[in-house]
């Protein structure tokens, strides 16, 4: 064969000290399975959140509804009175959701101009909306027991009524219950 290149060609210094050229030709069997592991990790750790993520929702919403109805009660006994000053109670509105209606609720003075009370974490109405801009986009108010859908607080913390409102996101259910006379509120898992 004629001038040229020499065949074989000559090995580089790292090729005849046993190491392996810088630039390989693809993936070895080691690799691969490393990749393969840590992805099924991956996939093990990140499936189960995504499916839990609905019962977060509703147990979510469960509570911050309990608390913020606690709130509504615990803020009638503390001011008795509304923002004009005239004695005055506190009532939780629900509205469940109705077609493409979002769920929500809002605390508000029972005056005759039923004035928003006040968040004290924002200094705005306190009206709660359910959807996904909040962190809520898979729940529902599905029910409320309330008589016209509202639960009001005189002065002394009881309620007008008992009732309860119930939530769901996905197949997880909760139900918020309001007792006649004390207004203790407690939160009941109904289905997971």
């Amino acid at each position: 064969m004629g001038g040229g290149h020499p065949w074989p060609p000559p090995l580089d210094a790292a090729a005849r000290d046993g190491h392996r050229a810088i630039a390989s030709a693809g993936w070895t069997l080691v690799e691969v399975m490393v990749v393969t592991i840590i992805l099924g990790i991956a996939a093990s750790v990140v499936i189960p959140m995504v499916t839990e993520t609905e019962d977060m929702q509703a147990r979510s919403a469960a509570r911050m509804i309990a608390s913020d109805v606690q709130f509504a009660q615990n803020t009638a006994i503390t001011t008795q009175t509304n923002a004009n000053g005239a004695v005055a109670g506190i009532k939780v509105v629900f509205t469940p959701n109705i077609g493409t209606t979002a769920g929500s609720y809002k605390l508000l003075y029972d005056d005759n101009k039923s004035s928003t009370v006040n968040n004290p974490m924002t200094g705005a109405g306190y009206n709660v909306v359910f959807t996904s801009s909040t962190g809520f986009g898979s729940l529902k108010v599905v029910s409320t027991t309330f008589a016209q859908n509202t639960v009001e607080f005189d002065a002394t913390g009881a309620p007008s009524n008992a009732g309860s409102v119930t939530v769901q996101a996905g197949t997880s259910v909760y139900t918020i219950a309001v007792a006649a006379s004390t207004g203790k509120v407690t939160v009941t898992c109904v289905h997971q």
